[in-house]
């Protein structure tokens, strides 16, 4: 099975960081975009099973992106990457239906466990 994914950060270095990890993980990236509203119009053109955003973002922020993708596209896997894990940020990623937020800078380990746990 093919996981498709979309990268959701605002800066282009992390951006393309995420992209890397997120294929060496073994999945395709279909897209990495810097804003929330740009990710929801690449949903719109072919299911998506892995969404990984930034959570501090100019507009729409990670957890509004998630709330989002996961009323239109439940069956999509939101995860939340963040530099700052702070117990509101976590409560309200968990209110969200987020279940997996990573702590900036991500390691290839880290996101090759997740994408393995979560596409058997």
């Amino acid at each position: 099975m093919t996981i498709r994914a979309i990268i959701v950060d605002d800066n282009q270095d992390v951006r393309e960081l995420l992209t890397f990890l997120v294929l060496e993980a073994g999945a395709e990236v279909v897209d990495a975009v810097a804003d929330g509203l740009t990710a929801l119009a690449v949903l719109t053109t072919g299911p998506v099973d892995l969404v990984v955003t930034d959570y501090q973002m100019p507009g729409m922020d990670g957890i509004a992106l998630a709330r989002h993708v996961l009323q239109q596209y439940p069956e999509t896997t939101v995860v939340l990457v963040t530099g700052l894990i702070t117990p509101d940020r976590k409560q309200a990623a968990l209110d969200v239906g987020i279940r997996h937020v990573l702590m900036k800078p991500v390691r290839l380990e880290t996101m090759a466990r997740l994408v393995t746990n979560l596409f058997p």
